[in-house]
């Protein structure tokens, strides 16, 4: 009879957990498919501009672009990536 309350609280807590798990999956897949769009609409803009080239210079100006516009991913990425292992080091030192 004591089981019961028990394991009703397991089964609540444990329902909760998987609810913060589908709102961080769809959060995690809402933001994948908007760097998806943007890396898709960059890449419209450099086709334009590669097909609108007329000379040499012109191509050499968007590969420089688009050269930008990756070294600005890469650097946001490890910018996030720093932002992720701070906080799991914050968290080991807590513990």
């Amino acid at each position: 009879m004591k089981m019961i309350p028990v394991l009703a609280f397991l089964l609540s807590f444990s329902a909760a957990a998987l609810a913060d798990d589908a709102a961080s999956f769809e959060a995690h897949k809402a933001e994948a498919l908007a760097n998806i769009d943007q890396h898709l609409a960059k890449l419209n803009e450099h086709k334009t501009c590669v097909t609108n080239a007329k000379d040499k210079e012109a191509l050499k100006t968007c590969h420089e672009a688009m050269k930008d516009f990756r070294q600005d991913r890469r650097m946001e990425h490890m910018e996030n990536r720093k932002e992720r292992i701070d906080k799991k080091m914050e968290k080991m030192k807590s513990k």
